[in-house]
């Protein structure tokens, strides 16, 4: 599903080069989680967001969903993010003027998905988190740990096949961190394929596997 060979990825400003990632090699099944663990500014996010098709490696091969990510077009980009990968972050990401129905319905008025499959669709994904009696709150009338609920939502109502989640219970207390791990583990229990960035080693057991990266190299892989 996500094959990632000696992928590199360098920033550049001016005359100073950062390297984020260096000869990362990676191969994730179908209905696989990981869990890529490691200390700030380790390539954590860079990772997602390469996966994710939101940003180029510098160097080495990446395919996606049986697709090069070299031989994409940035339209041909767009369209395999809408439809099969979805991100959840750290900060939520919730347009506070929508309401709670209207976040979470967001990604299938990009799709073009008629009236009536939305309202299927996004009360499904309501429901699921068990946010539908919230639908026409709107984020700031939230909890943190609600927020977050509500951003996986938003993450599942496309019916990704892959969900990048970079430090998803990064700002949430004990609790709705459990609850948000809770609902990820489900969603992977029901065969979607899970990349999530994080630094706690709790959140990381839930994973299949745990990769351990620091100064933009893997430096240990585990396999529960």
């Amino acid at each position: 599903m996500i094959k990632i060979s000696n992928l590199s990825k360098v920033f550049r400003t001016g005359d100073t080069e950062t390297i984020a990632l260096k000869d990362i090699n990676l191969n994730v099944r179908e209905g696989e989680f990981v869990a890529v663990m490691g200390p700030s500014g380790c390539g954590k996010t860079s990772l997602l967001n390469i996966i994710g098709l939101l940003d180029s490696p510098t160097g080495g091969n990446l395919t996606v969903l049986g697709n090069k990510a070299e031989d994409l077009s940035e339209y041909k980009r767009t369209k395999i993010r809408k439809g099969k990968i979805s991100f959840v972050f750290q900060s939520f990401n919730l347009i506070d003027e929508l309401s709670v129905y209207e976040n979470t319905e967001l990604p299938l008025l990009y799709m073009k998905i008629p009236s009536a499959e939305r309202k299927y669709r996004t009360e499904k994904a309501l429901e699921q988190i068990k946010m539908l009696h919230r639908k026409q709150h709107f984020p700031q009338q939230l909890s943190g740990g609600q927020q977050q609920r509500v951003a996986i939502a938003r993450a599942i109502v496309s019916r990704p096949q892959i969900i990048l989640a970079d430090e998803p219970t990064g700002n949430l207390d004990s609790a709705n961190g459990e609850n948000v791990m809770n609902l990820l583990s489900e969603l992977n229990k029901q065969d979607t394929t899970i990349v999530m960035a994080t630094h706690s080693a709790a959140d990381a057991q839930r994973a299949h596997r745990v990769i351990q990266l620091f100064d933009g190299c893997i430096v240990t892989e585990n396999i529960k």
